[in-house]
């Protein structure tokens, strides 16, 4: 959600630029890129620090339960593995969504359970229709309420100290003033 709104205030400063954009699913491939000047910014989930790359956090958002509006855990104030033990999960590859898959596997090896992961998907809009027409639940971030479709309930999954980092990478030298100033513009979105 961060994105279109810092383009729109990069376009106000530099509206000649051409931005392209390029979706990739690890942060360690955004770094490769960065490294290899085939990319100048990256949006990545977990920090980026060494000797050519610097990242810096724009924000935290919580893990939450993603449940169709007809299952009776939708109006819980929050809800914990042991709370849907029982429950038809739509999961993700861990090679794809880490930060997402490691939530969910972390909170079922802490009550000594295993998931039931009806299927595994990459895309948040394919989970939310997934969820949606009732096929399972599923942890999402807490963006995900802004593409959500009518009939899907959003419960805090607990404990809280699951949360979504979003951090913005660049090189730590040799960014032209382009860069500069479409960094900038994603610091002054986030605040």
């Amino acid at each position: 959600m961060l994105l279109p709104k810092a383009l729109l205030a990069f376009r106000r400063t530099d509206p000649k630029v051409h931005v392209q954009v390029l979706e990739t699913s690890s942060s360690e491939q955004h770094s490769q890129e960065l490294i290899g000047h085939r990319t100048d910014v990256a949006f990545v989930r977990t920090p980026q620090q060494d000797d050519f790359i610097t990242s810096e956090l724009l924000h935290r958002q919580p893990v939450l339960v993603v449940l169709a509006d007809t299952n009776p855990l939708s109006s819980s104030a929050s809800l914990s593995a042991s709370d849907i033990a029982n429950q038809p999960i739509v999961g993700y590859p861990k090679h794809a969504r880490p930060i997402l898959h490691e939530a969910l596997w972390s909170g079922f090896r802490k009550i000594g359970a295993q998931p039931n992961i009806v299927c595994e998907i990459i895309d948040k809009s394919t989970m939310l229709q997934f969820v949606a027409q009732g096929l399972g639940i599923a942890l999402a971030p807490a963006w995900v309420r802004n593409i959500a479709p009518p009939g899907v309930s959003f419960v805090p999954f607990e404990p809280c100290e699951n949360l979504i980092d979003l951090y913005v990478a660049f090189r730590k030298s040799g960014n032209s003033d382009t860069v500069k100033r479409f960094v900038d513009a994603v610091r002054k979105t986030t605040v």
